[in-house]
């Protein structure tokens, strides 16, 4: 397995400041993500208090509950020492861990983990934090497969009827069964499907929820990096969070103040917002009958719903965070500041969006007494086989000028090349012969009946449609011809660009390990990386 470094820039332009130039963007940063940071960030988490104890004996639960292996609990028994740190990322609880760059988050998360506890000489514990509180199953109920030629997005046969966090949205386990052969009838059989699929079979029913799917598979594909996972819905951590909620609540006016101003400032040096901000959002959610409910201030000091599902008094919100704070969540804005008030963050891994909205967070920070953590960028990576690696060698293709723009183009070309008969211009060239020769006898009809010339038109279009027909055929007949050399166009057309995003938008890292065998996340994972914003091509 060998992997290649290339330049591929982000088509975010505040994301792209961020990875040439982090020094530039100070306003919004409190760290860039060179090494001499972490060292200051080590020393300035030293002052700092964390409810280690607690959360650890949290993490230990959830973790033991899910078949953790041994280094995982190791790992967060390092959390207990007052000098170790974590480096932190997270995602949604996407079905077979969603699309790749899940994956990209987690190896990047162990990869640093590694480079910083051997840096730093002080622990770093690996930490994926679940975002079960989301509730937008659409986002997370499918994956997309490839079968002779065709992309498909594979949904889950499940209905979800209402806005409930993922972390309680039960499985039907039968369904996700039947979706699982479905996938892998796509994914295509090889000598590791029934291995891969009896260890899927067997956390589907253990699995509650979609949750705890997605943290079985994650555990044991990450078993022997020691990758702890913890779920931001869970309502045990909830306890752990209520005080800090309750801050969130009565410095809520204030804190949005903060987003506002550092979105404008954001505006203002010429970058786009990718967070929907305004003057009364909370930033907060409460959970009323099943929903999650995003709340905003009423401009009165109490807090109600978009809908004006519900309406609390400031003191009502504040007795919920203390006495149920399962009945509140995190967004975008508030999600990243309970992770600082929770962990002791060495780093954030983001992703070239959140790098964006991260952006707003600044003075967020500061008015809780935080400093915002070095924030880098995650691995990225794309996969490629040593056949299409071979082909596109010996037909002279760059492999960064088709990520950037795919293959489609040179696919088009090679046909063109393969036409030697100009079939395009004989049939203008007859249309136009035809076109002459039929406006005499359009002539004749509407002499004879002026009512007959919209009849001449349509004979005209019937005979113009039988010649595109015959066109099309000889066209097909070609392609035919050469539907080998077509076919590994698509393939790597598809591996590399697929729809026009990158690889690690669209496909799942089960068809490569279907491809390539269940050991492929730890030879991933043990490539030597560099945390520099390019992007890394691993040749299978």
């Amino acid at each position: 397995m060998d992997k290649l470094e290339i330049s591929l820039p982000s088509s975010n332009t505040f994301t792209q400041t961020y990875i040439e130039n982090p020094d530039k963007l100070s306003t919004f940063f409190d760290y860039t993500y060179q090494q001499s940071e972490f060292q200051e960030r080590v020393k300035e988490l030293r002052e700092r208090e964390f409810p280690r104890a607690k959360l650890a004996e949290h993490l230990l639960a959830y973790n033991r509950k899910l078949n953790a292996g041994n280094q995982t609990l190791e790992n967060i028994n390092k959390l207990k020492k007052p000098e170790s740190v974590v480096v932190v990322g997270g995602q949604q609880a996407g079905l077979l861990t969603g699309p790749l760059y899940t994956i990209h988050k987690c190896i990047s998360i162990i990869v640093l983990a590694k480079q910083q506890e051997k840096e730093l000489g002080v622990p770093v514990v690996p930490v994926f934090w679940i975002a079960g509180e989301d509730h937008d199953f659409q986002e997370i109920n499918h994956v997309y497969g490839y079968r002779e030629g065709t992309e498909k997005k594979i949904t889950l046969a499940q209905k979800q009827m209402f806005k409930n966090p993922v972390t309680e949205m039960e499985m039907d386990t039968g369904a996700v069964v039947e979706w699982l052969d479905e996938v892998f009838r796509h994914f295509g059989e090889t000598a590791y499907t029934n291995g891969l699929l009896a260890d899927l079979y067997k956390e589907a029913e253990t699995a509650r929820t979609f949750v705890d799917f997605f943290a079985l598979t994650l555990l044991r594909l990450f078993k022997d990096q020691g990758l702890v996972v913890m779920d931001s819905g869970d309502s045990d951590l909830r306890s752990i969070e209520a005080a800090f909620f309750e801050q969130l609540i009565k410095s809520n006016e204030e804190l949005n103040s903060a987003v506002v101003t550092q979105s404008e400032k954001l505006q203002e040096e010429g970058y786009s917002v990718s967070v929907d901000v305004d003057d009364r959002q909370a930033n907060l959610f409460y959970h009323l009958n099943g929903e999650r409910i995003l709340l905003e201030r009423n401009g009165e000091g109490a807090f109600k719903g978009k809908q004006n599902e519900c309406i609390l008094s400031q003191e009502e919100l504040i007795k919920a965070a203390n006495d149920r704070p399962e009945l509140l969540s995190n967004n975008v804005v508030t999600r990243p500041l309970m992770q600082e008030y929770l962990l002791p963050t060495l780093a954030f891994i983001a992703g070239p969006g959140e790098i964006a909205y991260w952006g707003l967070l600044k003075k967020a920070f500061h008015l809780f007494g935080f400093r915002m953590p070095p924030v880098v960028p995650r691995l990225n990576l794309t996969m490629i086989d040593r056949l299409t690696e071979k082909w596109m060698d010996e037909r002279g293709y760059d492999v960064e000028s088709c990520l950037k723009n795919g293959l489609s183009e040179a696919r088009k070309r090679f046909l063109d090349r393969q036409n030697n008969w100009d079939i395009n211009g004989k049939a203008a060239d007859v249309k136009r012969e035809i076109q002459l020769s039929h406006k005499r006898l359009s002539e004749l009809a509407t002499d004879i009946d002026g009512n007959l010339e919209k009849v001449t038109e349509k004979n005209l279009d019937l005979i113009f449609k039988q010649i595109e027909y015959l066109k099309r055929k000889m066209e097909k007949t070609i392609e035919e011809k050469h539907r080998p050399e077509l076919e590994k166009y698509d393939h790597a057309h598809n591996l590399l660009n697929p729809g026009g995003s990158l690889q690690e938008r669209k496909w799942n890292v089960f068809y490569f390990m279907n491809l390539y065998g269940p050991d492929l996340i730890n030879r991933l994972t043990e490539l030597d990386y560099r945390f520099n914003g390019n992007h890394d091509v691993v040749f299978l």
